[in-house]
């Protein structure tokens, strides 16, 4: 902490490397209102995830929705955006790959 605001002060780029703990209880994050409670309809819960990077009082950004599930777009990704057929999809499933 003291090198941190010793290097401020000198306007010396440097920025703590900060573990999830120390991260969660950030007193600018805090203020800022940064960590969003999502809902998480298939654990019956809220999770709390980064909130938007930028805040704009006339155009706030928002979170919409939980982030995907494991394997939630296999089938967008692999048969849409790869172009792959069922029967490769379910071969890498039972393979083990995805």
């Amino acid at each position: 902490d003291e090198l941190y605001k010793e290097s401020s002060k000198r306007h010396i780029p440097l920025a703590p490397v900060s573990g999830f703990d120390a991260v969660l209880r950030n007193k600018q994050l805090r203020s800022r209102d940064y960590w969003v409670d999502v809902d998480h309809p298939e654990l019956k819960s809220k999770i709390r995830y980064p909130g938007p990077f930028l805040k704009f009082s006339e155009t706030p950004m928002t979170i919409r929705h939980r982030a995907p599930l494991i394997g939630e777009h296999n089938e967008d990704v692999y048969l849409g955006e790869l172009g792959m057929s069922k029967r490769e999809l379910v071969m890498l499933k039972e393979g083990g790959v995805i």
